[in-house]
């Protein structure tokens, strides 16, 4: 067996040129391949630090078949399903939250999580140092307790042990800290500290807060069983309370998905992008190798006659190609380590911490996946070349073995391979280009309002020190609004403190019912609301379209006002004006006053700049009339300005309110799509491998099949047919090629785009051009492998061509 691994060497090494070829092709097949599994894995189906850890669940909201945001189920939901359901062993809730944590006088904003003991049981994770929750934490009226990570700990608390037991300001409450969990751990997701989840007592269907759930399936219950028995559960709540749950329910999903939940259809399409690129490699080998045994047919037969075994010449073969596949291999793993590296750099830069268990290096499970890739995909395409060269009349093709005779043999096979390599690399041209395009359109979208010059950063309020009521809360802003006034330049347009600005995601969450609906509608449709201070619309120079904002005479103790969209205003009342009409925001709440329309303004992006986001309904509030935990401090100003400003300002009335995220609101917006800039620039490699893989196979495919129909050629010649007919004959069979192969690759790229349509830029009036720009590709491709070697060809004499090996 060594004898002949040495003699497949020497045999790859008197042909450097294909030898280098083929390993080329097989790297980048086999480096983008395990690169693909290394990213979709981590992004999906990653491996969690928890014990039973395919049974830990995520459980989100669905309204109306649709997946809601993360942490949408009321607590009021929660109870019923905890009390009610009998396919989990740990079931718990938790909210995330920013925190402001106080210590030596020093306020900082810290990523939260309010869980229950839950926690530990699911993740069989004990702290480092101190002690776990316990149930009478969670009880109402206990003291306030945390336990915090290893990361914080070292960070604020210089690694001491004494950080146990000390006593710190969480959002302006004295809370002592119980323990620290162990380095690396972040539940559920980036979480730097915990807190327990008390009971928030009675609550009415609808009563927030909401909350996301976790938690772990019994053994032998699958996803399905569990969700049969959740479905049933929100049913009769939906029977229960009509107003608040109609079209409610929950979905259970694999805790690792619960980062990607929204974004499975782009994996299936990476992993269909990342197959059809694996297939490319193997016909573009596979057409290598079968080139090769052509040329050694000859030399098979010699040993042939002189008793080799077909076996022994197969697995000679089956040798080359392995050799190969294991060379591609080895320099295919590298270039997957390298572009993981890649890949963290450009995911960190996002600005965006990533789940705990996120993995970028290459482990040994993946090793053992390029391993077994490597030699399936070895075996696979050197095994049919092999059967070919071994079989059939060998001492004929010692008699006659010209090319001609192997020509016709190999004409349907290289007719299929052609065909096979157009429909792959139209498929992937499509999806590829209708990603980058969409891509490049998002980024220079018209959100509705200029975004150049903003400056903003962000305050967490909590209820014990800011947010009694909106009337404190707008008089808060008013005083930072007042202070960033006195320090900034007089030429700074305007000063705004809102909730949301365009471009900013904002969920689609809050039910309405308006004055011409029956107030005992089941199913609700829902809005976005945005609270500010007075001149919102002027200083983020919103259109009007008719009526006015709200003004600083619509405070607390008056009309209760609202701007709403035109998007608002055609939903609820499509036939006249929305003006002076009526609505409430929670119908189901007592408390929800009605809501007059005193102006609608134009659409306006909140959100990135995909379809569903442009006809999302909003509502915009006076801060003096609405309540809000989160503030936003923004200044539009034509002059750069620092980011010290804005934290002045707020200092300057408010010590112990840190303000977070402070950046331009361009930077925000392209932080926001850099996850779908990623997803394009791995569609955009995927484009170009695919075109440079295809491109050569096609090109070697087609001109070797010309070059092997050489004596067909001269026989053709010699019966009369001239040049122009050899042209027409060639260019007919590629043409077909061309027409079968591109218009099925269309086909099955539009249908990959269909699967992306949610998370897609407005692409529908630039679709046409790009699938003709990809057929006229295409078609140059198949034009130019046809007609230089057809020129080559027909330039030989007949009397050469008849004898032409």
């Amino acid at each position: 067996m060594l004898r002949e691994w040495l003699y497949t060497l020497r045999l790859l090494g008197k042909t450097p040129g294909f030898s280098m070829l083929t390993i080329f092709v097989f790297a980048a097949g086999f480096g983008l391949s395990v690169y693909m599994y290394v990213l979709i894995k981590m992004f999906a189906y990653g491996d969690l630090p928890f014990p039973s850890a395919d049974r830990v669940v995520a459980i989100d909201s669905v309204v109306n078949g649709m997946e809601a945001e993360s942490g949408a189920i009321s607590y009021y939901d929660y109870r019923s399903y905890a009390e009610n359901q009998d396919s989990f062993d740990v079931f718990f809730p938790s909210r995330a939250e920013d925190v402001t944590l106080t210590q030596k006088g020093f306020a900082q904003r810290v990523n939260g999580s309010y869980v229950s003991e839950g926690m530990f049981a699911l993740t069989g994770e004990k702290p480092y140092l101190g002690r776990a929750l316990r149930a009478n934490d969670l009880h109402q009226g206990a003291a306030p307790v945390a336990l915090i990570s290893h990361r914080l700990w070292m960070r604020e608390f210089d690694g001491s042990p004494d950080a146990v037991g000390r006593t710190v300001g969480l959002n302006n409450k004295p809370t002592t800290i119980i323990g620290v969990m162990p380095e690396g751990f972040r539940f559920p997701l980036v979480a730097d500290l915990w807190m327990p989840f008390v009971d928030p007592g009675a609550l009415k269907p609808g009563d927030k807060p909401n909350v996301q759930i976790y938690g772990r399936l019994k053994e032998g219950v699958s996803f399905a069983q569990a969700n049969r028995s959740l479905d049933v559960i929100a049913r009769e709540l939906a029977q229960d309370s009509p107003q608040t749950n109609q079209g409610h329910g929950v979905k259970v999903w694999p805790f690792a998905q619960v980062i990607m939940a929204n974004s499975m259809s782009m994996i299936g399409v990476m992993i269909i992008a990342t197959a059809f690129i694996l297939l490319l490699v193997c016909a573009n080998v596979a057409n290598l190798l079968l080139a090769r045994s052509g040329e050694r047919q000859k030399e098979l037969a010699i040993r042939a006659a002189l008793g080799a075994p077909r076996t022994r010449l197969i697995r000679q073969m089956l040798m080359e190609s392995l050799s190969l596949a294991l060379g591609g291999g080895l320099l295919g793993l590298f270039c997957a380590g390298w572009a993981m590296e890649w890949s963290r750099d450009q995911i960190e830069s996002m600005g965006e911490e990533v789940p705990f268990w996120w993995n970028f290096g290459l482990s040994w499970g993946t090793v053992g996946f390029a391993a077994v890739l490597v030699l399936g995909v070895g075996l696979l395409v050197g095994l049919l070349p092999a059967l070919r060269a071994s079989s059939g009349d060998l001492a004929g093709f010692l008699r006659d073995g010209t090319r001609g005779a192997l020509g016709r043999r190999l004409t349907r096979f290289t007719r299929a391979m052609v065909g096979l390599e157009i429909l792959l690399c139209a498929t992937l041209l499509i999806s590829s280009g209708v990603l980058v395009r969409s891509m490049y359109l998002s980024i220079n979208a018209d959100f509705g309002a200029p975004t150049q010059g903003v400056l903003f950063g962000n305050l967490n309020l909590n209820k014990d020190h800011h947010i009694e009521s909106a009337a404190s809360t707008a008089r808060l802003a008013e005083q930072v609004r007042s202070e960033l006034a006195s320090r900034t330049d007089p030429k700074a347009d305007a000063i705004i403190i809102t909730t949301s600005l365009p471009g900013m995601s904002a969920a689609a969450r809050t039910p309405v019912l308006s004055d011409q609906m029956d107030p005992g509608e089941r199913q609700l449709p829902r809005t976005i609301v945005v609270s500010s201070l007075p001149g919102y619309f002027a200083a983020t120079k919103i259109r009007l379209l008719e009526g006015r904002e709200p003004g600083n005479g619509d405070g607390a103790d008056s009309l209760n006002v609202a701007v709403v969209n035109e998007s608002f205003a055609q939903r609820f009342w499509p036939n006249g004006s929305a003006v002076g009409r009526r609505f409430k925001l929670d119908p189901q709440d007592p408390a929800s006053p009605w809501l007059t329309v005193v102006g609608v303004s134009e659409q306006v992006l909140h959100g990135p700049p995909f379809e569903e986001t442009r006809r999302k309904p909003a509502v915009y509030r006076p801060l003096a009339q609405s309540q809000a935990k989160n503030l936003i401090v923004a200044v539009r100003s034509p002059t750069a300005l620092s980011p010290q400003l804005l934290a002045d300002s707020v200092a300057a009335v408010d010590s112990d309110l840190p303000v977070w995220g402070i950046q331009t609101l361009e930077e925000q917006i392209r932080k926001s799509s850099s996850g779908m800039r990623f997803i394009s620039d791995l569609f955009l490699a995927f484009a170009l491998l695919a075109l440079l893989l295809a491109g050569s196979g096609i090109y070697a495919i087609t001109s070797r099949s010309v070059v092997l129909r050489t004596h067909e050629i001269g026989v053709r010649r010699a019966l009369g047919a001239n040049a122009r007919d050899i042209f027409k004959l060639l260019f007919s069979e590629s043409g077909k090629q061309l027409a079968v192969g591109g218009g099925i690759g269309l086909l099955i790229g539009a249908g990959l785009v269909y699967m992306l349509s949610t998370v897609l830029y407005n692409f529908n009036s630039e679709a046409p051009f790009l699938f003709a720009g990809v057929i006229a590709i295409l078609g140059l491709v198949v034009g130019l492998a046809t007609l230089l070697p057809a020129r080559k060809a027909v330039g030989i004499p007949p009397n050469r061509a008849l004898h032409y090996e």
